[in-house]
């Protein structure tokens, strides 16, 4: 399939407009401080080029050998809402998004910066991953990946939904579809702060500073468009992440060490309970060796 270039690009932009869609990329907190010295959110290829510390992924090199390390990544939906405010599911659970508690919320007109834009339904840290192979093709094959069409929505946020993996496998005949992630090449490997719209970050306070405050702070200092707002959580959410944050200062913590923790609150043990029902406790290490990295410890450090 054909990348999305020069006037389909556009078009993308103006499907997203229509749909209220815009593109969210989550960040560490070490990993902001260098996004914004360099002018933009960047490839890992021109962080690791830099100098400048950021935080390590378990899918660095597969990045590397899928050739996408020098692209620019970003989502079509908010990964950490479902931690922070979706339905309760007893079997599962979802974990704060993996990438860092910092969301990054860009309008749509910030792909007019990149010179070659891919849509595809997996991850590109996938098994035999091809981004020009897997990439939709069109802004009409794009508008396929929303649950509604823009006339039947029944709401207006109801515009932005994005298909669940089920359904995108059937509508595409493609068994790997997953969630629809976008890459970008853009000439200097970096997204401008231009077209940011907000940042919305996590409640964390280490040592007794929210992390919101240093964001707020970073915010002032390079005069970044858009609010800073902090996210909002459902009844006892917010207190899990806190009380994981403080347990994963101390060191990784995993989940079983979580639920043999006496003094663990029920709320924690519960949610680590769901994430073994789910079989999903790979995700948990991943969300939880990065935050570490990349935004406690170096909360911690500032003090």
């Amino acid at each position: 399939m054909p990348l999305i270039k020069g006037a389909e690009i556009n078009k993308i932009i103006e499907l997203f407009n229509k749909r209220g869609v815009k593109n969210y990329h989550a960040c560490q907190y070490k990993d902001i401080k260098t996004y914004l010295q360099l002018g933009g959110v960047p490839s890992r290829n021109l962080m690791e080029k830099s100098g400048l510390p950021y935080t390590p992924f378990d899918t660095d090199n597969t990045d590397r050998n899928n050739e996408v390390w020098d692209k620019i990544f970003a989502n079509l939906s908010d990964f950490g809402f479902g931690f922070a405010q979706g339905k309760r599911n007893e079997n599962t659970a979802p974990t704060p998004n993996p990438y860092g508690p910092i969301l990054l919320v860009f309008d749509p007109q910030v792909l007019s910066e990149a010179s070659d834009v891919a849509i595809c339904l997996r991850s590109a840290g996938g098994k035999n991953y091809s981004r020009e192979g897997e990439s939709l093709s069109s802004s009409e094959e794009v508008d396929r990946i929303f649950e509604h069409t823009i006339e039947e929505a029944p709401t207006h946020y109801a515009k932005a939904y994005i298909k669940y993996s089920n359904a995108l496998k059937k509508e595409f005949n493609n068994d790997q579809a997953m969630t629809p992630e976008i890459s970008c090449v853009v000439q200097n490997e970096k997204l401008s702060f231009r077209y940011l719209n907000r940042i919305l970050v996590d409640a964390y306070t280490i040592r007794g500073q929210p992390l919101i405050d240093m964001v707020k702070k970073l915010h002032r200092e390079y005069s970044l468009n858009g609010n800073v707002l902090e996210r909002r959580y459902a009844e006892g959410r917010r207190e899990i992440k806190q009380e994981l944050a403080t347990l994963l200062l101390q060191g990784n913590m995993n989940i079983s060490e979580i639920i043999n923790n006496e003094a663990i609150s029920i709320g924690l043990k519960d949610w680590a309970n769901r994430l073994i029902r789910g079989n999903i406790v790979w995700q948990y290490d991943r969300f939880a060796r990065y935050l570490r990295s990349g935004t406690l410890l170096e909360l911690y450090r500032v003090h």
